[in-house]
């Protein structure tokens, strides 16, 4: 199972930096890999989490999401952190 975090920055900004940390799984989802990155200067970036999973279930995944989002015209850089939740489901 793959986790896909899609950032959007707003009209006029686009994202330089950014970072998707797993912070909790379910039992049944174990992570590949702890945490994705991003650097360059697209608008909405896709970080991916792989999962593997072993097992049925219905769980939550917590991600936090770091990013820094510049305005086009280079006038500001601010950073932003966002805590996400998804419910997984793994088949039987």
């Amino acid at each position: 199972m793959v986790c896909v975090v899609q950032l959007e920055a707003t009209l006029g900004a686009h994202v330089t930096w950014a970072e998707a940390t797993i912070v909790s799984a379910p039992p049944f989802a174990r992570p590949v890999r702890l945490r994705s990155t991003y650097e360059g200067s697209q608008t909405d970036p896709r970080l991916l989490l792989p999962l593997v999973l072993s097992g049925t279930g219905n769980g939550e995944l917590a991600v936090l999401t770091r990013a820094v989002v510049c305005a086009d015209d280079g006038t500001s850089c601010p950073k932003a952190s966002k805590l996400l939740h998804a419910t997984l489901h793994a088949p039987r």
